[in-house]
């Protein structure tokens, strides 16, 4: 029983690992190229794929769709036929290949557990390292703000029980503006249910402890957070809001000292580090997500590709099992030898019909004619006999009646499937000669097979890609003079950054000349 348990958690454990570490490649390939298109809060949505592929249940299909096994040769052979050869055979080795592998997977889940658990403990350690000395200052809802000498920048945690930190006087900022838009993003965080999504991304960060590729996903998806959270924000904002909350990002983003401790909570200054990782810097990247100002129709349409292609996904990455057989629920009813037949056997007794079908009997015994006692004990028990076996017919019917009624009711689950898979909407873009205007439209199949529109949209690319490229070197301008100036920075850290920033200004302003 502890084998079988065993060999069912590290199938598990295997098969997931493989396909989400797949899936997780997979989205920080698409990602960047899905948050230029379609906007921030959509490349973010891609990380739902590696969490839906780890808490989705292994599928079970039904026996009967089991694909044949190729039976093995009928060749047989005599085994006195053969020649008598001497016992060479190698004594099998104490250590298997099936048992290093079994010890390593067995170590691999317990540090799987073990790290789980040491996550938990430090989350439970940096809420009461930012609670303890704390004072309240207001409320935003059922989201608690607090003042707090444990933080510099603005800090959203909990899940129960949702909170802002904030740095002490706060509150009491001369600079209103900058102060309601770093609560602004915190209080996003909470609804946005980031913080949920950080605890929920744990078990799965767990079971690849030991893999680099799953703590870079783990970065970028804190990067993306990040930057949809912005979005978030700045939703319907001016350009002018824009270019302040860039400044706004900039400022907080000197902020590092608690960075260490805040490893799931959701810090106004970001994850961590300045410095690059997977391509650009950290600010870059979330200047550069808050200078496009996607559209509604755009950020639906990138959602709506992302869920068709997540269910393509899942459906592909699924781990699929067959139901064992289960026994025919007609069994055999077995109808005991009467003692009548076997005496009859014994006494060579014969039956003679008189009247045909359904008629009178007459037995036997030796060409003699037996006492009419004994023949109606003996018709008593094969009248006894033909009972039992009109029941164990009835009995059969009965089941067959059931199987159909079975079989009926998987065939329509089936069809339910296959319509639900076929039902998946398609979506048709087509771009105008000059490349500027956009139309997309989504189609869906009826039942009968025939396509028809649902929705159609227009975008006007060349307006929507200037005015979010106006926006984004305004921003980034204000945040290059606000960085310029800063001089708790030091002067590598701060040539290495505005080097960055001016070479975005310079990619941005090329690409608004082309346009």
């Amino acid at each position: 029983m502890t084998g079988d348990w065993f060999a069912v958690v590290s199938g598990w454990a295997v098969d997931t690992a493989l396909y989400t570490g797949a899936l997780i490649a997979a989205v920080l390939v698409l990602r960047r190229p899905v948050a230029r298109v379609f906007g921030a809060r959509t490349a973010y949505a891609l990380w739902l794929l590696p969490l839906m592929r780890f808490v989705l249940p292994p599928i079970v299909l039904p026996a009967w769709m089991r694909p044949a096994e190729v039976s093995g040769s009928a060749l047989t052979v005599d085994p006195a036929s053969l020649p008598v050869v001497a016992d060479t055979s190698v004594a099998e080795p104490l250590v298997t290949f099936a048992m290093v592998m079994n010890a390593a997977i067995a170590v691999w889940l317990v540090g799987a557990v073990l790290f789980l658990g040491w996550r938990i403990a430090c989350y439970r350690a940096m809420t009461r390292h930012l609670t303890d000395g704390a004072w309240p200052v207001g409320d935003a809802g059922s989201i608690r703000l607090v003042e707090t000498p444990a933080v510099s920048a603005p800090v959203a945690f909990g899940v129960r029980r949702r909170v802002i930190a904030l740095p002490p006087g706060f509150m009491a900022s001369e600079d209103v503006a900058a102060r309601d838009f770093a609560i602004a993003h915190e209080i996003a965080h909470h609804r946005g249910q980031d913080l949920i999504a950080n605890l929920a991304a744990q078990p799965l960060l767990a079971l690849h402890w030991f893999n680099p590729l799953a703590w870079i996903g783990w970065r970028a998806m804190r990067r993306d957070q990040e930057a949809a959270c912005d979005a978030r924000v700045m939703a319907g904002r001016t350009s002018e809001d824009r270019a302040r909350y860039g400044e706004v990002i900039a400022a907080c983003s000197r902020e590092q000292s608690t960075a260490p401790r805040l490893m799931l909570a959701a810090p106004m200054a970001g994850f961590r580090e300045i410095g690059p990782v997977l391509g650009e810097k950290a600010i870059v990247h979330r200047l550069r997500s808050l200078g496009m100002n996607t559209t509604t129709r755009r950020h639906r349409t990138g959602l709506l590709l992302v869920g068709t292609a997540g269910l393509a996904a899942l459906s592909a990455t699924a781990s699929v099992s067959y139901a064992e057989a289960e026994p025919s629920a007609v069994g055999t009813t077995d109808v005991p030898a009467s003692s009548v037949a076997e005496a009859a056997d014994a006494a060579k007794i014969h039956m003679i019909v008189k009247d045909g079908e359904g008629g009178d009997f007459e037995w036997h015994s030796d060409g003699e004619e037996l006492p009419p006692e004994e023949q109606a004990r003996i018709e008593a028990e094969l009248k006894r006999a033909e009972a039992e076996i009109e029941r164990a017919g009835a009995e059969i019917e009965r089941a067959h009646a059931e199987h159909e009624r079975a079989m009926e009711k998987v065939e329509r689950v089936h069809k339910m499937k296959v319509l639900a898979l076929t039902d998946v909407p398609e979506v048709e873009e087509k771009v105008s000669a000059d490349g500027k205007v956009r139309t997309v439209r989504i189609f869906r199949h009826a039942e009968g097979g025939e396509r028809a529109m649902v929705r159609e949209m227009v975008i006007d690319e060349g307006r929507i890609e200037r005015d979010a490229i106006q926006g984004a070197i305004r921003g980034i301008e204000k945040a290059r003079a606000a960085l310029a100036g800063d001089a708790s920075l030091s002067a590598v850290v701060r040539s290495e950054v505005l080097a960055e920033l001016d070479g975005e200004l310079e990619e941005l302003r090329a690409e608004l000349a082309g346009n």
